[in-house]
């Protein structure tokens, strides 16, 4: 990050602002700044008014209260100028440049300056040299030195999909169900009456900087299939994946907090929780049963929404390619068990959205 502190300083604050976005996506930033306030807390008073900030950076439902978290931190600011203590205002400091990333990163009105996320990095250079603790200024210059959002220290913990402890009391956002048909998936796949015959696209892998990836290079990790088990237990709709080992809660059919396994009841709606997208390459479903299922889809984009979400039927007499980069959560049998076949690129990139946790719903669709 010391070339877009010298760019900066050399006048091209909105340019180094850009590229700080490049390298650290909004959407990642304000757990990117939380990690370096951690990095200096334990040296500092346990003020109410930093930690209110901390935990508000870490949950993306809470990021619109950061303004108001700005205004705690920066009344002790006032203070600390007022009565010219100067003991903790470097932090106190810091705990503003955090809110403040973590407020534009909300999407709410009245952004701060885009260049906060600069400030961030320059204060924490600065209060890290001014410390005699070598272990400190190894943690920031691991933080800030060139990393990406896609390092290990940024990325979140691992998602505990048959465990997920959702919060209680969600609403509901209730998707449209459509006829699955060539017109209706325009877009997002297509219809596949023969799996032998449906490639899987597989995307090559980015270039890192100004020169491209070969074109005969990048794109060779072939796929990997196996049968996609697809199952009622009670209220709750488990998906197995064989073709990379995974083992998921897709679905409730009542809210989680209530929601039984011991029981034979047949489901009225189903709930889903959480979706992602495979930015590597495309993924086909096929039925094996012939049987009437679901699948939610929506169109690319991280700025992703519970809204843009459709529930597409399928009669079971045909499969679903959907090509990289399309939100989804697998497939959803109706009843009891059902099984797929399963092809889908070998480099298994996932990336997700709870919504619960992110926009404090699950996506409904009934059940006929």
């Amino acid at each position: 990050m010391d070339d877009l502190l010298e760019m900066a300083r050399a006048g091209n604050v909105r340019v180094a602002a850009r590229e700080l976005d490049r390298r650290i996506p909004p959407a990642r930033q304000p757990v990117w700044a939380a990690s370096l306030l951690a990095a200096f807390r334990d040296r500092f008073p346990p003020f109410p008014e930093v930690q209110a900030v901390y935990e508000t950076a870490l949950e993306r439902t809470r990021w619109h209260e950061a303004h108001h978290a700005f205004s705690g931190v920066r009344a002790l600011t006032l203070a600390a100028e007022e009565n010219e203590d100067t003991s903790n205002y470097d932090f106190l400091q810091l705990a503003e440049l955090v809110a403040k990333v973590t407020y534009n990163a909300s999407g709410e009105d009245a952004p701060f300056k885009p260049s906060c996320g600069l400030e961030l990095i320059a204060l924490v250079r600065t209060m890290a040299e001014a410390l005699e603790d070598p272990g400190v200024r190894a943690d920031v210059d691991r933080l800030v030195a060139g990393q990406d959002a896609q390092q290990d220290n940024l990325v979140p913990p691992p998602i505990d999909y048959l465990h997920p402890q959702l919060p209680a009391g969600l609403r509901r956002v209730t998707m449209a169900v459509v006829e699955a048909t060539p017109a209706s998936l325009e877009g997002y796949g297509r219809l596949v009456d023969d799996p032998e015959h449906c490639r899987v696209e597989i995307v090559r892998w980015p270039a890192r900087g100004s020169r491209p990836v070969d074109a005969d290079t990048g794109d060779q990790g072939g796929t990997t299939e196996g049968v996609f088990v697809s199952e009622w237990q009670g209220d709750v709709l488990y998906g197995r994946n064989e073709a990379v080992g995974g083992h998921y809660i897709l679905a409730y059919a009542q809210p989680p907090e209530l929601a039984r396994t011991d029981h034979a009841e047949l489901p009225r709606r189903m709930m889903l929780w959480h979706a992602n997208y495979h930015p590597a390459g495309g993924q086909l479903f096929f039925p094996l049963d012939h049987r009437p299922f679901y699948v939610p889809l929506a169109l690319p984009g991280d700025d992703i929404a519970p809204e843009r979400f459709v529930c597409f039927r399928f009669d079971g007499h045909q499969g679903l390619y959907i090509h990289p980069d399309i939100w989804h959560e697998g497939v959803f049998g109706l009843a009891g068990t059902q099984r797929f076949f399963d092809k889908q690129g070998a480099v298994h990139a996932r990336v997700s959205v709870d919504f619960a946790r992110e926009f404090g719903c699950l996506l409904e669709a009934p059940i006929p």
